[in-house]
């Protein structure tokens, strides 16, 4: 992973955080959600089949060939669905989530990974730190494998970002 590195001399080494030109800091901000996928999203809250799904996922997708904008799409979409809600529990199935609307950052991580799973692209939750309110913070986040088989990309559909800072 490139996005950090030792610098210095090796009496003097700092640790260098590297912005990922690449990607983009504003996150998937598309907008609301279109009353297409919000009605499929609530139809498939009423009668809960994996067709369901399947047809959800291929709706956020739109069309879209490339797994990258089909993973920020699928983010954008658990972002704007799912309210936040304190963890009270462990984690629930992303079905759950999605039934109920609502998930800390562990449901929101679970949900993307089940979207992502159904529409064909790899990926991984992560459990690591982030810093927020002056301490460091449990937090869930996915990788998405989007490209070369170790090209792994960051989404937080918690929080709507794709690019994984130096607060993770």
């Amino acid at each position: 992973d490139d996005r950090q590195r030792i610098v210095g001399p090796s009496d003097d080494r700092a640790l260098e955080i590297v912005g990922s030109p690449a990607l983009s800091r504003a996150g998937p901000r598309l907008g609301e959600l279109p009353d297409e996928i919000t009605e499929l999203a609530e139809k498939w809250r009423l009668v809960g089949s994996s067709s369901d799904l399947k047809a959800l996922v291929r709706r956020i997708a739109d069309g879209d060939k490339s797994p990258w904008g089909t993973a920020r799409r699928l983010s954008w979409f658990v972002n704007r669905t799912l309210g936040s809600k304190r963890a009270s529990h462990l984690l629930g199935s992303a079905e759950d989530a999605l039934r109920s609307g609502s998930g800390d950052c562990t449901e929101h991580a679970a949900l993307l990974s089940r979207l992502l799973e159904l529409a064909g692209i790899r990926s991984r939750v992560v459990l690591g730190l982030i810093y927020s309110d002056s301490a460091f913070r449990l937090h869930h986040w996915v990788e998405a494998n989007v490209g070369r088989a170790d090209e792994w990309r960051p989404l937080d559909p918690m929080f709507g970002d794709d690019e994984i800072d130096a607060t993770y």
